[in-house]
């Protein structure tokens, strides 16, 4: 490799490194600053500028923490409660007219407990159109949540939950069954809702 095509190499990571800083530094800001600001339109305009795909119809409420917004996707009226954690570096992919309550946890990152480097390992999280994770739940790596499913306040979800299940525990288990006629809009007022 000659001298020119080494220093363009050493260029490019460097630029790359310089890009990655500026990105986290951004996602900071939305989280320390602007995550907390009251309009939703300007939270909504700058989680998508870093990369999030959020449905126009959907609401996420003040205060909510984004590591790598560049990996979340949020369907049609879709409400994310407050203080919500999303940690998105594995993928979460949320489907439409899905109810997140305040308080919850969704976890794509962990680590190899024998790995003699900590090792870390990223999965995504799939929630199905018309779900519901109540306050307080926290759902683990590489987990996917049916349609229709609903996931008890508090529980620790760690593998995959059917349709129209209803889940709660610790770790969480099958506590119930939710009717399959669901056919309603989270956000039935629309947008304009008084604490968002």
């Amino acid at each position: 490799m000659n001298e020119t095509m080494n220093k363009n190499i050493n260029g490019i990571r460097e630029k790359n490194k310089i890009i990655k800083c500026l990105y986290y530094a951004s996602v900071i800001i939305l989280n320390d600053f602007i995550g907390k600001f009251h309009s939703r339109h300007l939270r909504m305009w700058v989680c998508r500028l870093l990369g999030a795909n959020i449905d126009k119809k959907s609401l996420v409420y003040r205060n909510t923490e984004f590591i790598y917004p560049y990996g979340l996707s949020i369907g049609e009226d879709t409400s994310v409660g407050g203080r919500v954690l999303l940690d998105a570096r594995g993928g979460i992919d949320i489907g439409s007219h899905v109810n997140i309550s305040s308080y919850t946890k969704f976890i794509t990152g962990s680590h190899d407990p024998n790995s003699s480097t900590f090792e870390a390992s990223f999965s995504p999280i799939i929630i199905g159109d018309y779900a519901w994770i109540a306050s307080g739940a926290i759902i683990l790596q590489d987990v996917r949540i049916g349609e229709g499913a609903v996931v008890a306040a508090g529980a620790v979800v760690t593998k995959d939950i059917p349709p129209y299940e209803i889940w709660g525990g610790v770790p969480a288990r099958k506590i119930g069954e939710r009717s399959k006629n669901v056919d309603y809009r989270v956000n039935p007022m629309g947008l304009n809702t008084f604490l968002h």
